[in-house]
Protein backbone atom coordinates (compact mmCIF):
# COMPACT_ATOMS: atom_id res chain seq x y z
CA UNK A 1 0.00 0.00 0.00
CA UNK A 2 1.28 3.24 -0.91
CA UNK A 3 1.11 6.31 0.94
CA UNK A 4 -0.64 9.36 -0.33
CA UNK A 5 1.36 12.31 -1.42
CA UNK A 6 0.59 15.77 0.39
CA UNK A 7 -0.41 16.87 -3.32
CA UNK A 8 -3.34 14.11 -2.86
CA UNK A 9 -3.72 15.07 0.48
CA UNK A 10 -4.72 18.09 -0.05
CA UNK A 11 -7.26 17.33 -3.46
CA UNK A 12 -8.92 15.15 -1.05
CA UNK A 13 -9.61 17.86 1.91
CA UNK A 14 -10.66 20.72 -0.56
CA UNK A 15 -13.16 17.92 -2.71
CA UNK A 16 -14.71 17.02 0.93
CA UNK A 17 -14.51 21.01 1.84
CA UNK A 18 -16.25 21.99 -1.32
CA UNK A 19 -18.89 19.10 -0.86
CA UNK A 20 -19.77 20.42 2.66
CA UNK A 21 -20.29 24.06 1.47
CA UNK A 22 -22.07 23.02 -1.39
CA UNK A 23 -24.05 20.88 0.94
CA UNK A 24 -24.74 24.18 3.65
CA UNK A 25 -26.17 26.03 0.49
CA UNK A 26 -28.36 23.39 -0.37
CA UNK A 27 -29.70 23.57 2.83
CA UNK A 28 -30.02 27.59 3.39
CA UNK A 29 -32.01 27.25 -0.04
CA UNK A 30 -34.66 24.54 1.04
CA UNK A 31 -35.08 26.23 3.85
CA UNK A 32 -35.72 30.13 2.46
CA UNK A 33 -38.01 28.99 0.02
CA UNK A 34 -39.83 26.71 2.84
CA UNK A 35 -40.78 30.26 4.40
CA UNK A 36 -42.05 31.55 1.19
CA UNK A 37 -44.66 28.59 1.13
CA UNK A 38 -48.06 28.45 2.54
CA UNK A 39 -47.25 27.60 6.29
CA UNK A 40 -49.89 25.54 8.57
CA UNK A 41 -51.40 26.92 11.14
CA UNK A 42 -49.38 26.20 14.68
CA UNK A 43 -51.56 26.65 17.54
CA UNK A 44 -50.18 29.28 19.42
CA UNK A 45 -51.45 30.90 22.83
CA UNK A 46 -52.75 34.85 23.10
CA UNK A 47 -49.57 35.62 24.92
CA UNK A 48 -47.30 33.75 21.91
CA UNK A 49 -48.99 35.77 19.04
CA UNK A 50 -48.81 39.11 21.11
CA UNK A 51 -44.98 38.19 22.24
CA UNK A 52 -44.25 37.54 18.43
CA UNK A 53 -45.82 41.02 17.14
CA UNK A 54 -44.38 43.09 19.41
CA UNK A 55 -40.70 41.64 19.11
CA UNK A 56 -41.20 41.55 15.42
CA UNK A 57 -42.55 44.82 15.63
CA UNK A 58 -39.66 46.15 16.97
CA UNK A 59 -37.06 44.94 14.55
CA UNK A 60 -39.44 46.38 12.00
CA UNK A 61 -38.95 49.83 14.24
CA UNK A 62 -35.34 49.66 14.66
CA UNK A 63 -34.80 48.33 10.83
CA UNK A 64 -36.89 51.93 10.44
CA UNK A 65 -34.10 53.78 12.59
CA UNK A 66 -36.67 54.24 15.56
CA UNK A 67 -39.53 55.75 13.41
CA UNK A 68 -42.63 54.17 15.04
CA UNK A 69 -44.76 56.08 12.78
CA UNK A 70 -43.28 54.56 9.34
CA UNK A 71 -42.99 51.11 10.59
CA UNK A 72 -47.04 51.88 11.19
CA UNK A 73 -46.61 53.09 7.44
CA UNK A 74 -45.01 50.60 6.13
CA UNK A 75 -47.35 47.51 7.82
CA UNK A 76 -50.84 49.24 6.30
CA UNK A 77 -48.85 49.17 3.11
CA UNK A 78 -48.75 45.95 3.10
CA UNK A 79 -52.52 44.61 4.65
CA UNK A 80 -53.59 47.27 1.79
CA UNK A 81 -51.11 45.36 -0.88
CA UNK A 82 -53.05 41.58 0.62
CA UNK A 83 -56.25 42.07 2.64
CA UNK A 84 -56.34 39.02 3.57
CA UNK A 85 -52.84 38.80 5.86
CA UNK A 86 -52.34 38.72 9.56
CA UNK A 87 -50.96 41.77 11.43
CA UNK A 88 -48.09 39.27 12.07
CA UNK A 89 -47.96 38.24 8.40
CA UNK A 90 -47.93 42.33 7.58
CA UNK A 91 -44.77 43.07 9.59
CA UNK A 92 -42.65 40.43 8.38
CA UNK A 93 -43.39 41.38 4.55
CA UNK A 94 -42.84 44.85 5.75
CA UNK A 95 -39.21 44.11 7.18
CA UNK A 96 -38.75 41.92 4.24
CA UNK A 97 -39.24 44.42 1.41
CA UNK A 98 -37.59 46.95 3.17
CA UNK A 99 -34.12 44.86 3.72
CA UNK A 100 -34.95 44.54 -0.26
CA UNK A 101 -35.54 48.25 -1.02
CA UNK A 102 -32.12 49.06 1.36
CA UNK A 103 -30.24 45.77 -1.05
CA UNK A 104 -29.56 43.75 2.53
CA UNK A 105 -31.45 40.79 1.39
CA UNK A 106 -29.40 37.70 0.65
Amino acid sequence: MQIPSTTEIVVLLVGVLMWLIGRRANQKQKKSAGRSAARPAAKKTPVQRQFERTASMGKLTGACFGDRAKADRLVQYEKKRAPGITHAEAIHRAFERLEIDRGRHN
